[in-house]
């Protein structure tokens, strides 16, 4: 792109390209005389310039910054609402900052309804309640307030972990962890295993029962999956059924 700008910028100022270079302010000019310069919009002018490159990311990208969150809860419905948010990302040098706080809100908007609002439901059968969006909570333009963001604009030239991506903060996920983590420490592992081998048998008893039913793998102590074929059936079809019976 600036041999490109030093070609035009030569072509339009009648000098050779050799003598033209660029200065601390961006334009391009013929060396000691700033005031005929030109700007990069001046040169695209009429002669579009343009560049060309391939990149493959040979690894994942991981965000680093820190988010706040300040929430209201309502003491009598447990009702919790956003009320603001403050987004600190650093994702190295900005190009346009436009597209870096599009890509900030919506991933705070996409953390916020996973840990507020979107949830699969089933009644007691294990037949879905959320299967559309009439019934899949999503949040509206009334549950997200507006999100301040916070510049920290610094380029990080290292491998990973430490180059990022702004607006993906695994924010749902960490918390979801944290539940999942209490969860199991209140429950305890002892009391999900024997829970899981509960289903594992009370499963297995109701598939022996099934004429041309054959299960697989039954030895003591697996896991809790329940495997299985059936005579004159394509596992497709068997799971096309299950799946409608829910």
């Amino acid at each position: 792109m600036i041999d490109q700008a030093k070609e035009e910028a030569a072509r339009r100022l009648e000098a050779s390209v050799e003598d033209i270079v660029r200065f601390d302010d961006g334009r391009f000019g013929v060396k000691g005389v700033p005031a005929t310069a030109l700007t990069w919009a001046q040169l695209a002018e009429g002669s579009p310039l343009s560049a060309q490159a391939g990149f493959e990311q040979s690894d994942q990208t991981y965000p680093f910054g820190c988010h706040v969150a300040v929430a209201e809860v309502d003491v009598e419905t447990g009702e919790a609402r956003l009320v603001r948010h403050i987004a600190v990302d650093d994702c190295g040098t900005v190009l346009n900052q436009m597209l870096v706080d599009g890509q900030v809100h919506g991933g705070v908007a996409q953390g916020v309804a996973q840990a507020l609002y979107e949830e699969f439901v089933y009644d007691a059968h294990g037949n879905p309640l959320t299967a559309t969006l009439v019934d899949y909570g999503i949040p509206g333009i009334g549950e997200i307030p507006s999100i301040e963001t916070v510049a920290m604009e610094r380029s990080t030239f290292a491998p990973p972990p430490h180059r990022f991506e702004a607006g993906t903060m695994p924010i749902a996920e960490a918390a979801g962890l944290s539940a999942a983590i209490d969860y199991v420490t209140s429950v305890g592992l002892e009391g999900i295993h024997a829970y899981e081998q509960d289903l594992l048998a009370y499963g297995t008893a109701l598939l022996e029962e099934i004429p041309g039913v054959r299960l697989i793998g039954t030895a003591r102590e697996k896991a809790s999956v329940l495997s299985f074929v059936m005579d004159a059936a394509h596992p497709h079809d068997i799971g096309t059924i299950l799946d409608q019976e829910g």
